[in-house]
């Protein structure tokens, strides 16, 4: 159930007081309005205090194939994940010894086959 509230300075300030919330609801000068169609997406993605979280594609341990960059086509494994910063640091095997590479995820697929 959606509830609207007639913004007044009580209210007006103690939202303020919430962090990240306020600048969230404001434009430059004044709080903003959310529209009906905004406010139902909002509720679908936090529906049950649950919020998105990043998906599970990658976890250390995998094997993966590198799809771009200048070491496309070597296999190794994730060693570990950053989803905040959609990095992951790979262990490959290149001149005969296992180094370790920081990559972009997007660079990156799960390996079909295993490691050769």
């Amino acid at each position: 159930m959606l509830t609207y509230a007639q913004m007044d300075t009580h209210l007006y300030y103690k939202l303020k007081t919430i962090p990240k919330v306020y600048n969230v609801l404001k434009s430059e000068y004044d709080p903003v309005p959310i529209r009906q169609e905004e406010m139902e997406l909002f509720l679908a993605l936090t529906r049950q205090g649950e919020t998105i979280d990043f998906s599970e594609i990658y976890k250390e341990g995998d094997k993966i194939q590198v799809i771009k960059g200048p070491l496309k086509g070597l296999e190794g494994i994730i060693e570990k994940c950053d989803r905040r910063k959609k990095r992951v640091k790979v262990a490959l095997e290149f001149l005969g010894q296992i180094r370790k590479v920081d990559l972009g995820a997007f660079m990156v697929e799960k390996a079909l086959q295993g490691l050769s």
